[in-house]
C-alpha cells in the first residue's frame, strides 16, 4: 500500500546495449592505465613501498617479437616475384670493358740545350762585316772623290745586293738565339740552316773571287779609293769564312744521331 506523501527513491537508468555497437562497455572492464599500474606495484612490490613506479617500464611485445602472435613465430620470407621485379627495376650501368694497358718504353725528350754563344758571336760578326763590305764599297768614291776606275760595276751592284740579304739574315738568327735563350721559341731546324749558310757561303765565294781577279787595286791607288775599296773586300772574305764555317757546323752537327749516347 502507497502511503501518502512518500518519496519513491529514483532508481538509476539501466544502460541501453545496442546489439550493433561492437564497443566495449566503459562500465564492464577497468581502464587499461589502471590495469598496467596494477599489474607493475604486483610484479614490483619493492617500487611501491618506496613510493614511486620503476624507472624501467616493460615495452609492449611486438609481433616480431611476441611468440604467441601467429606473425611472430614465422620467419617472414621473401617473395621470389618480388626479388625478381625488384632486381629488374634497378638500373645497373654497364660496364665499359676497359684495354688492357700495355707497357711501353716511353722515349725521354731531349733535353734543353742551350744555344751556342759561339755561333752567336759569329751572327754578330756577319751583321757588322754586312754593313762593312757595303759601307767602305760605297763610300771609295765620296772619300777619294775619285769615280770608279774599273768598267764593269755589275759586279759591285752584285755585292751590294748580297751584303743586304746577308744583313737581314744575321738579324733573324739574332732573334731566333734570343727567342731561345730567354724565351721558349724553337731553334731553326738544322737541313734549313744548312741550305741557307752554304747558300750565302757560295754567293760571298763568287763575289770575292771575282773582285780579286778584275779588280785590281793597289793599296792606295786612285787618290785612296782603293783603300776603302780594299777594305770592303777584307769584310767580303770574313763573310765568306764565316759562313762556310756556320756550313759544316750545321753539317758536323747533323751527323751527332750516329753518335752513341751514354
Amino acid at each position: 500500500m502507497r502511503l501518502p506523501f512518500r518519496k519513491e527513491k529514483k532508481q538509476p537508468d539501466a544502460p541501453v546495449v545496442n546489439a550493433w555497437d561492437t564497443s566495449e562497455d566503459p562500465t564492464s572492464a577497468p581502464p587499461a592505465e589502471n590495469q598496467q599500474v596494477h599489474n607493475n606495484a604486483a610484479n614490483h612490490p619493492n617500487d611501491t613501498a618506496n613510493g614511486g613506479i620503476s624507472e624501467k617500464t616493460e615495452q609492449p611485445p611486438t609481433p616480431q617479437n611476441d611468440p604467441s602472435s601467429p606473425t611472430g613465430s614465422k620467419t617472414a620470407t621473401p617473395d621470389p616475384n618480388q626479388m625478381h621485379t625488384r632486381g629488374a627495376s634497378i638500373d645497373i650501368p654497364p660496364q665499359e670493358m676497359t684495354p688492357p694497358i700495355k707497357e711501353t718504353s716511353q722515349q725521354q725528350p731531349d733535353e734543353w740545350h742551350k744555344p751556342s754563344k759561339a755561333r752567336l758571336l759569329l751572327r754578330f760578326w756577319q751583321l757588322i762585316a754586312a754593313i762593312g763590305a757595303f759601307g767602305f764599297q760605297v763610300g771609295a768614291t765620296p772619300y777619294s772623290g775619285q769615280d770608279m776606275p774599273f768598267s764593269k760595276k755589275g759586279l759591285l751592284y752584285y755585292v751590294y745586293v748580297i751584303d743586304w740579304l746577308s744583313f737581314l739574315f744575321s738579324l733573324f738568327t739574332i732573334y731566333v738565339y734570343l727567342t731561345r735563350r730567354f724565351g721558349k721559341g724553337g731553334k731553326v731546324k738544322r737541313p734549313i740552316s744548312f741550305l741557307l749558310d752554304a747558300f750565302f757561303a757560295a754567293l760571298f765565294g763568287v763575289g770575292a773571287f771575282y773582285q780579286f781577279a778584275l779588280y785590281q787595286c793597289p793599296p792606295g791607288g786612285y787618290d785612296g779609293w782603293c783603300n776603302f775599296f780594299n777594305t770592303g773586300l777584307f769584310f767580303l772574305v770574313s763573310l765568306f769564312v764565316t759562313y762556310v764555317i756556320h756550313a759544316l757546323w750545321d753539317v758536323f752537327g747533323g751527323l751527332s744521331c750516329i753518335r752513341s749516347r751514354n
